[in-house]
């Protein structure tokens, strides 16, 4: 079998059904079109294809075997994997990116605006108020935009982390 079981653009994406006593898994390549199939550890067929819709045809036994993809979009998916024996679909298998969780564009935009428009304002009073030189008040904002930078950064990495972008199989009922 196929034991690495990578999933994105470069490395591939990995489908694994069992039939009765045979483990057959399925690996492709967006990137650079190669196809494999594999039963019980063994690579049966290999080839490569570009396109949206892809089929490998194999036979195990007097069973005629197809593994079937296909792809909504490569950089999104889904990625539907069906495996059909003698013609009959039997399994089926979804490969589906979760949706970035975002709080919107605009309004951690419009809150940092506000921020440094405050902020901007109270540098500017003070530099008038206090007789501050220029060389300070530049100082003062680039040093409040770099601790604001690093907690955009901080914040966005925090919620990139875990398993919340990992895609996920999800095994589909055949009907």
């Amino acid at each position: 079998m196929n034991h690495v079981k990578p999933f994105s653009l470069i490395k591939g994406y990995s489908f694994d059904f069992t039939d009765g006593d045979n483990e057959i898994g399925a690996w492709f390549s967006c990137f650079s079109g190669l196809e494999r199939v594999f039963v019980d550890g063994e690579l049966i067929s290999e080839q490569r294809n570009y396109s949206k819709s892809t089929a490998s045809n194999f036979k195990i036994g007097d069973d005629e075997f197809s593994v079937v993809l296909e792809v909504t979009s490569l950089l999104r998916g889904p990625f539907v994997c069906t495996l059909s024996k003698n013609g009959v679909d039997i399994k089926r298998k979804k490969l589906v990116f979760p949706e970035r969780k975002t709080n919107g564009f605009w309004i951690p935009l419009l809150t940092n605006f506000v921020i440094f428009f405050i902020l901007g304002i109270t540098l500017i009073y003070s530099k008038y108020y206090f007789g501050y030189s220029d060389m300070w008040l530049y100082i003062s904002i680039g040093a409040s935009l770099v601790v604001a930078l690093l907690f955009d950064f901080i914040k966005n990495k925090k919620h990139q982390t875990g398993d919340n972008l990992t895609p996920v199989i999800v095994e589909e009922e055949i009907v």
